[in-house]
Order: C-alpha cells, then sequence, then structure tokens
C-alpha cells in the first residue's frame, strides 16, 4: 500500500524505481574526476597509502624508464597517495571511481574511452604495461595512421 493505494507487484515495483530515480536526481552524481581525460588518454593510476610505499617507489623507478614511451602512447600518470592526488583533482572521488581502497599500493590502466583495462596489486613492468596498451584497439588504429605515407594534394 502506497498512500492508501493498493498496488499490485508491478506498481510496487514502477513505485520503487521512480523513487530511486528521484532520489538519485537530488542527490546528484559525484563528478568523474577522469572525465577531462576520456577520449584524450590513457590513464595509470598509481594509488599508495603513503609516499614511502615500496611499490609506489618501484613504480615511480620504473616508469621513469621511458617517458617517450608514454608520450607515445599518450599516457597520463596520476598518483593518488594518501588523501593527496594532483592539483585539482579529487582523489577520493578518483578511488572511489576506481574502487580503490587507500591502505594498500595499486595500479590501474584506464582506457581513452574510460574503461578499466588493468589493476594490479604490484608494480607493472614498462614491458607489459606497453604491450597492453599496444593491444588496445584504438592504439593499433593509431599506430595504423602513423605507418601511413602523408596523402599527396592532387594539383
Amino acid at each position: 500500500m502506497l498512500g492508501g493505494l493498493e498496488l499490485g507487484r508491478a506498481g510496487k515495483l514502477q513505485a520503487y524505481l521512480a523513487l530511486t530515480l528521484a532520489g538519485a536526481l537530488l542527490m546528484g552524481a559525484a563528478p568523474d574526476p577522469l572525465k577531462p581525460l576520456r577520449w584524450r588518454a590513457r590513464v595509470l593510476v598509481v594509488s599508495a597509502p603513503k609516499g614511502d610505499d615500496p611499490g609506489l617507489r618501484a613504480q615511480d623507478a620504473i616508469l621513469k624508464g621511458d617517458v617517450d614511451g608514454q608520450v607515445e602512447r599518450d599516457l597520463k600518470i596520476i598518483r593518488l597517495v594518501g588523501a593527496d592526488g594532483p592539483t585539482g583533482m579529487d582523489a577520493q572521488a578518483a578511488r572511489e571511481r576506481l574502487s580503490l581502497p587507500p591502505d594498500r599500493f595499486e595500479v590501474v590502466l584506464v582506457g581513452k574511452d574510460g574503461a578499466t583495462v588493468l589493476r594490479r596489486r604490484q608494480p607493472i613492468s614498462l614491458d607489459d604495461l606497453f604491450n597492453r596498451i599496444d593491444a588496445m584497439p584504438m592504439r593499433r588504429d593509431e599506430i595504423r595512421k602513423r605507418a601511413l605515407p602523408p596523402t599527396r594534394d592532387p594539383k
């Protein structure tokens, strides 16, 4: 019964869905902190509880090994350390978006489309990271387009 009205099974479901939708609209969804990078960059989120986390230190050292390869693959590195994130980014919202616990090291690779592609609890090597990226359909298309000779202007 809802407001003195007898509701059948379908009516109860409709009422529940309407109330759920209304609640979601009133509360508003938290903004996606990675949205500004969507379709522009692949993102490797490196999350750690503290700056001296061994996994974080190891991942930082690995990533210094080939910055040009990261640039070529449109890879942006985002470090979430403790409660801190990059300037202008809500670290807690980023952790929630990616289901990252604040108390352990983890890396997450997010594709240009915003989908989570890889998740690891230990540092990832550049070979593994680049191979994973290079196997993505959008990246294969980028490689193919770069391999084509420039078109000539027919005059």
